[in-house]
């Protein structure tokens, strides 16, 4: 099978993870289920985009009003032709038309003092209406987005306490062939025996693929002996709802690969048994029904 081929087939043979609702600063590195929708508009109430004055009416504009600072939710009117000072983030008081940063105005002092719009305020408005970001109901983002920080966040500001999300996936790593050694293992080495130089790292690289640490899991990966029984031990031991073992090895055919024997015992059916590559190796991904989990088994080999 080619290479570009592999995605399209695993995806239409595995079952999707369960959906589940958490809350978004808990969901973030899982995927959503349904579309982000919003339950409340950005502003919710009509705010000030910078720190500077809100207006009423045409200018130049009293400076009678009380100063307005964000979290002031007390009552507030401004009548026409009158300003007051308000803050970025503030919500502005009822009757205000527009509003208008410092830089762009001018206070001549006196009692009240004049507050001025200069040239370079012609068509400026700081001053945002509720919804300026998005109404209720507005879509933020469609089923299949992964949920990053920045979604998180919005999904707080949207109002939802909570979001249906899958995943993540989480991985097993597990490495096999008892000619392998810890990669820290120091010289020399026993003949016939290598280091682990590809195990270690796979948590990184499944990390970058959004890939989460088996929560059962107390380190990052395992090792599986070249036994019948440690391959049976393996397979049937209970895995979390998407939870995807990798094993690296154990995928050919001679006297120590124990995993095709042992998958087809706990009834596994082979969705792709082989990829076209250069240099040549194997690689097989399987769906096996224990414990209602879908494993990925990938075995990577050197070219004879």
């Amino acid at each position: 099978m080619a290479l570009a081929h592999i995605g399209p087939v695993l995806a239409a043979a595995l079952d999707p993870v369960p959906a589940v609702h958490r809350a978004p600063l808990t969901a973030v590195g899982a995927v959503l289920a349904e579309s982000l929708v919003a339950a409340e508009a950005m502003p919710r109430g009509r705010v000030s985009a910078m720190d500077g004055y809100a207006l009423a009416g045409s200018g130049p504009w009293r400076l009678t009003g009380s100063a307005r600072r964000a979290g002031d939710d007390s009552a507030a009117v401004l009548d026409p032709g009158c300003a007051a000072p308000i803050a970025t983030g503030a919500l502005a008081p009822v009757g205000t038309e527009r509003v208008l940063r410092h830089e762009l105005v001018e206070v001549a002092p006196g009692t009240p003092a004049l507050v001025t719009a200069l040239p370079d305020a012609e068509g400026v408005d700081d001053l945002r209406p509720v919804g300026e970001d998005w109404p209720v109901g507005h879509a933020l983002a469609p089923a299949g987005t992964v949920v990053d920080a920045a979604l998180a966040s919005a999904a707080l500001s949207a109002g939802l306490p909570e979001v249906a999300v899958r995943g993540p996936v989480t991985a097993t790593v597990v490495t096999t062939g008892d000619e392998v050694l810890p990669a820290h293992t120091p010289n020399p080495l026993p003949p016939g025996r290598i280091r682990d130089t590809v195990g270690p790292l796979l948590p990184a690289v499944l990390a970058r693929a959004g890939f989460g640490a088996a929560p059962a899991l107390p380190r990052a990966m395992e090792h599986c002996p070249d036994t019948a029984a440690a391959f049976s031990e393996l397979l049937r031991r209970p895995r979390a709802a998407g939870e995807v073992l990798v094993l690296v090895g154990a995928t050919g055919r001679g006297v120590a690969d124990h995993l095709r024997p042992a998958l087809e015992a706990v009834g596994a059916r082979i969705v792709v048994n082989g990829v076209r590559v250069r240099p040549g190796v194997r690689r097989s991904s399987r769906r096996s029904p224990v414990a209602g989990c879908c494993w990925d088994c990938r075995a990577i080999r050197s070219p004879p």
